[in-house]
């Protein structure tokens, strides 16, 4: 429905639940703060033309819903969309067609598609530390919890290494398996970042 379709009393009540109108087909994220919603307006818009964009859930509008609530919309994602480019690839290299192989190959493609972008202002900086020093982590735990101190000196290493790394190009920073829709469609790019290609892969 179009909001002229809504009597004056509904389109109240609307703007006062901070409600956003959309179609069936659009999957709403709220977000609590505007640089998230932002990173994934960017993604969606540089990576919306390219042959990349039929593997993604991509954004295409941001609304803010109050003061510090924005709403993030991206299509719905239905099915796997064919290939034909990714399945003669596969072929040509004798790789198996499954979702993990199609997860790497989704991720290649976006590093590769995302590599002018590492100094881009709204998506360089993190959204999120992941690796917290080893002191933070244990601070965090529950009461009682069994911790062993000696790998300690081999996190703090992989820490700073990750911290010191130049980034070379945009990172998706989250690509853990329920960012995947439907098993083959990356969404979510909300914590998107300069990083190395390393960091989605691990």
């Amino acid at each position: 429905h179009k909001l002229e379709d809504f009597t004056p009393e509904e389109q109240a009540e609307i703007a006062r639940l901070g409600a956003v109108l959309s179609t069936k087909d659009v999957f709403p994220k709220v977000y609590e703060g505007k640089e998230k919603a932002d990173k994934e307006l960017e993604i969606g818009r540089i990576l919306s033309t390219q042959e990349l964009s039929s593997h993604l859930a991509l954004v295409d509008r941001v609304v803010n819903a109050s003061d510090d609530r924005f709403v993030a919309c991206s299509r719905i994602v239905t099915e796997q969309r064919d290939d034909d480019r990714k399945d003669e690839l596969f072929a040509s290299l004798g790789i198996e067609s499954n979702s993990i192989n199609h997860r790497m190959y989704v991720l290649a493609l976006l590093h590769s598609s995302m590599k002018d972008e590492v100094d881009n202002p709204i998506l360089s900086e993190p959204t999120v530390q992941y690796l917290r020093p080893f002191s933070q982590v244990v601070d965090g735990l529950p009461a009682g919890s069994f911790v062993d101190f000696s790998t300690e000196k081999l996190y703090e290493g992989i820490r700073v290494a990750h911290e010191v790394e130049k980034p070379t190009t945009i990172i998706h920073n989250d690509s853990k398996w329920d960012n995947w829709f439907n098993g083959t469609t990356l969404g979510d790019f909300g914590d998107s970042c300069a990083g190395t290609e390393y960091k989605d892969l691990a």
